[in-house]
């Protein structure tokens, strides 16, 4: 084997011997997102995190209920606001940095809460949603933080 190939050999050997050691001792940890540099270690337990959703009016067929949304992070409350809707904890594929998802719906559109973690804190995000008509495609808008969770 020529000598340049030997040396590549050696050094492949020697990052790979080193990335094991790395990955024992639990400096690198092997995961489905631990290596993606755009995901942050969640700072709360999914446990922790409870939607309540508080009828504020009924339907009476034509009007939409009204439902308050409270979002409880372990010992601290949040009111996240009034919709129009039937709401529910959202079991849907989370966003990256997203960690709770509920939604207010209510014939063919209505608002996505979400609790993300955004430069180290968390925060409350929403957005609008639509599932659109034949005249018209579905909304899909971005989340924006309105509410600090701290």
């Amino acid at each position: 084997m020529p000598k340049k190939i030997k040396i590549i050999v050696i050094i492949i050997g020697i990052l790979m011997l080193v990335f094991s050691i790395l990955v024992s001792t639990g400096v690198i940890k092997i995961g489905t997102d631990t290596l993606n540099p755009y995901v942050i270690e969640n700072p709360v337990a999914k446990e922790d995190i409870n939607w309540t959703f508080t009828e504020k009016t009924e339907s009476d067929g034509l009007n939409p209920p009204r439902n308050e949304v409270t979002l409880q992070i372990k010992d601290k409350t949040y009111t996240a606001g009034i919709y129009e809707g039937s709401c529910s904890v959202t079991n849907t594929e989370l966003l990256i940095n997203q960690i709770s998802s509920a939604t207010c719906w209510w014939a063919g559109d209505g608002v996505e809460l979400g609790v993300f973690i955004q430069d180290k804190k968390l925060v409350l995000k929403r957005k609008p949603i639509d599932e659109g008509s034949a005249e018209y495609p579905s909304f899909v808008s971005k989340f924006e933080t309105f509410l600090e969770l701290n």
